[in-house]
């Protein structure tokens, strides 16, 4: 139900993300959610090496690109990231 994912009050966590993000991105925008609802993505949760990348959700896909994120990783979607800072 992509109506409810792109819910504002919604928050969104997709596991294995990283090669559709950008598909995500742009279907959850399609939908209704604001381009500038705050997004992470978190590679390699949990792990000694794990980073993590915020951004919004219409510029996370390009910046994953850049930072080379890899799988596996958690993509987390919604208002209750506005306040998270960026650890990458």
């Amino acid at each position: 139900d992509w109506r409810a994912l792109a819910d504002p009050k919604a928050t969104t966590i997709v596991y294995m993300g990283v090669r559709t993000l950008q598909a995500l991105a742009n279907r959850l925008c399609a939908e209704g959610l604001d381009p500038n609802t705050p997004a992470i993505i978190i590679e390699r949760a949990s792990w000694p090496n794990e980073r993590h990348l915020t951004s919004t959700i219409s510029k996370l896909p390009q910046a994953a690109e850049a930072a080379a994120i890899q799988a596996p990783a958690l993509v987390i979607i919604g208002q209750a990231l506005r306040d998270h800072k960026s650890e990458l």
